[in-house]
């Protein structure tokens, strides 16, 4: 039973990293990164919600992808 309970934190574990790779590549974009992880987005909010260390590195994705978009809007502007 014990060994159920490990095994299923395991691969939940290896679950969020995959989704986090994935929210990474797309520069933070949820349906595009829950589609290349196969996980439902459901899922992706409801992690969000319960797991702090989850939502943390979540946000630090959020917060390089906005870095990365504002300077491309300043190679933009000249």
């Amino acid at each position: 039973m014990k060994e159920d309970k490990e095994e299923r934190h395991e691969s939940r574990h290896i679950k969020k990293e995959s989704l986090l790779k994935a929210l990474e590549q797309s520069l933070g974009v949820v349906t595009v990164a829950c589609k290349k992880a196969d996980i439902p987005r459901s899922t992706y909010y409801k992690w969000l919600k319960e797991d702090e260390v989850f939502a943390k590195q979540v946000m630090d994705i959020e917060n390089v992808a906005l870095d990365f978009a504002e300077s491309q809007l300043h190679t933009q502007i000249g």
